[in-house]
């Protein structure tokens, strides 16, 4: 028995160790910069060798992929998330003024709903739970067609828009 006691509190200092190590590993790592911020478009400023033409209007896919990066940027921003955290969007909506999407990460996803405001995408909504009315308080106009329905905590309903 004595062996027993003497081999689990083994196991269990070297596990401590072991996750001291990497917690504070990961901390000196956040603290010196070594990972990066998620990848934006870097802007250049370019010197026109010819004349310029009238700009062609981008594809929508193309269109629809920038959105999604900067909805991602947004996202990270927002909720703080770790720059080592791995985290996919995917908008099923579109339309360069308003977006709904999936968020997906390695461990499990959920939903967001976009608004492009001043020329920036701002977070209406994100999560995988109930969407609290509250947070469509801010933005009166976001269509009743991509949220239908929200939760108002006040009076324990979900509420038709």
């Amino acid at each position: 028995m004595r062996n027993f006691v003497l081999g689990a509190a083994s196991i269990l200092i070297v596990a401590v160790l072991i996750g001291g190590a990497y917690y504070f590993g990961l901390k000196q790592a956040r603290q010196t910069g070594v990972f990066p911020p998620p990848a934006l478009t870097p802007t250049v400023a370019l010197t026109p060798t010819v004349e310029p033409t009238a700009p062609t209007a981008p594809t929508p896919e193309a269109s629809k992929a920038d959105d999604e990066k900067e909805i991602l940027a947004a996202l990270y921003k927002k909720n703080n998330w770790p720059q080592d955290l791995v985290v996919t969007v995917n908008l099923s909506f579109d339309d360069g003024t308003y977006a709904r999407g999936t968020v997906a990460s390695g461990g499990g996803g959920g939903y967001v709903y976009a608004k492009k405001v001043a020329g920036k995408w701002v977070i209406v909504a994100d999560g995988n739970g109930a969407i609290y009315c509250a947070m469509l308080d801010p933005y009166p106009d976001f269509p009743s067609s991509l949220i239908g329905e929200c939760y108002d905590e006040p009076s324990g309903k979900n509420i038709t828009r």
